[in-house]
């Protein structure tokens, strides 16, 4: 659990990975167990049961998304990862790639949040909401005399 704290300052990024982790998340397949909805097919495919997996893995929709970040993240920074169900679910943690964990971080939740709108993931919605997420981490990182660290953490990232 202590490495959600160094993949972001975010603290809504940090309770949706504990509320994956803990099971709770609000998926279709959860409020339809819990009485909510009236269907818990996925919002992308809709064929299979919107399940924590079945949206940020096992969905064809999401599969694809995720080949696409993969092969834009080795773009821009050289660095070939696979990206498997595992790490999906609980990130990478690597000392030399740090951006890796807040790329699959916030790409579950841009997912998340296509899935409760009932929008298609695309790649470049995707940049701009990790976009969004650095330059907010910024600016906190400057209020806060943290910019160093910062840039440590988004040197990867440094020109999305």
């Amino acid at each position: 659990f202590l490495n959600i704290y160094r993949a972001t300052i975010s603290t809504n990024l940090r309770a949706f990975q504990y509320k994956i982790l803990h099971r709770v998340l609000a998926n279709k397949r959860n409020l339809f167990v819990w009485g909510i909805n009236q269907s818990d097919f996925c919002s992308f495919c809709h064929e299979h049961s919107e399940s924590s997996l079945h949206l940020f893995f096992e969905c064809s929709i999401t599969t694809e998304f995720w080949r696409k970040v993969q092969n834009w993240y080795r773009l821009i920074t050289n660095l070939r990862v696979t990206l498997n169900k595992f790490n999906i679910l609980l990130g990478l943690f690597l000392e030399n790639t740090p951006a890796i964990d807040i790329v699959i971080l916030a790409g579950k939740n841009y997912l998340y949040k296509c899935s409760t709108k009932n929008a298609s993931p695309y790649l470049c919605g995707y940049i701009e909401f990790l976009k969004t997420i650095k330059d907010t981490e910024q600016i906190v990182a400057y209020k806060n005399d943290k910019i160093q660290s910062h840039q440590a953490k988004w040197n990867e990232l440094q020109y999305i």
